[in-house]
């Protein structure tokens, strides 16, 4: 039992109760099991060392009885003192970005820095602004962890600009799931091969035969166009930083109807001196060599080609005829 005391004087000198109550109060629970279960077979012998840990054990009563008045405020002000905005902003956005749920849960109610309502409502601003940040965009249920625990779902009238705010980030996660949504639609190998290369042409850099290709094909213009426009409707941010601006540029150049433009004239120029030749050569089917090379075989074609390109100018001349009247009838109601 002297043993028991001694020890028990010597880990008192390290754990105070004034300055550590639970470990003091678990140190003083394994003292009394070992004080129980010893008996009182021997015969023990006062000495001075007993009287000393006695008397310590009296001290440590006594501050067990009357424990030191800590504040719970005080406490959680030093702690967050302690925490730095940075770090735990670089945390969340961390965890933010690749936490579940549950994960995130866990995380927010165990930090230090967020014991107290008002630190947690000071750090909204900075929430959102991180929270902004992350794409691609996290689950609908990774949001709502962090709208509840912040408070952000909430109507507050001393902040209206976080309704809005939060409104307007909902909205461009909905738009970058949606983005992705299609992304991950046409880079499916299930997905029909013409609408991937469709895909492929908008969304990776200059490739000379695929070009050629969808120039010479009729129809594909539109085609490429309405997928670009599913796209920038999903998420405009997202389609203009993912997609190839060159290749969206000139296919939307090409399907301009209010001018003529380099793309649109490229397109036109290529179809006539690709089809126009292939659709004469029917009309020569008895031909043999010679009447290809003859100059009377190729002043023919391009007489049909030169009668192709004078109906196609023709036909953009009316259609720009049209939008301008067009636009003067609107702007004179």
């Amino acid at each position: 039992m002297l043993e028991i005391k001694r020890a028990y004087a010597r880990q008192l000198k390290s754990t105070r109760p004034d300055e550590d109550p639970i470990a003091f109060q678990a140190l003083h629970e394994a003292y009394t099991y070992c004080l129980d279960n010893v008996g009182n077979d021997a015969v023990e012998e006062e000495t001075v060392e007993e009287i000393e840990d006695a008397s310590r054990y009296q001290e440590a009563e006594q501050s067990l009885a009357d424990p030191p008045q800590i504040e719970r405020l005080d406490v959680i002000h030093e702690i967050e003192d302690n925490v730095d905005d940075e770090t735990f902003l670089d945390d969340f956005i961390n965890r933010f970005a690749q936490d579940t749920p549950s994960e995130m849960v866990r995380w927010l109610n165990a930090h230090p820095a967020m014991f107290s309502i008002a630190r947690k409502d000071a750090m909204r601003w900075d929430i959102l602004d991180q929270m902004e940040q992350v794409y691609p965009p996290v689950s609908i249920e990774m949001m709502e962890v962090v709208k509840q625990f912040f408070g952000l779902d909430q109507v507050d009238f001393k902040a209206p600009w976080l309704i809005d705010r939060l409104t307007a980030l909902e909205h461009d996660f909905d738009g970058a799931r949606a983005y992705n949504a299609l992304h991950a639609e046409f880079s499916d190998p299930h997905t029909r091969y013409f609408d991937r290369l469709i895909y492929r042409e908008l969304s990776t850099p200059f490739h000379f035969w695929r070009r050629a290709f969808f120039m010479l094909m009729f129809g594909m213009p539109r085609r490429i166009l309405e997928l670009w426009q599913k796209f920038d409707a999903a998420d405009p941010n997202a389609a203009q930083t993912h997609l190839d601006a060159a290749s969206v540029s000139f296919w939307r150049a090409v399907a301009v109807r209010k001018k003529i433009t380099l793309p649109r004239l490229a397109v036109a120029a290529s179809r006539i001196c690709f089809w126009v030749p292939l659709a004469s050569f029917p009309a020569f089917k008895d031909a043999n060599l010679v009447t290809f090379v003859s100059p009377a075989f190729w002043k023919t074609i391009v007489g049909n080609m030169g009668v192709w390109a004078t109906l196609w100018l023709a036909v953009c001349l009316v259609n720009m005829t049209a939008v301008a009247l067009r636009v003067r009838l609107q702007r004179t109601k």
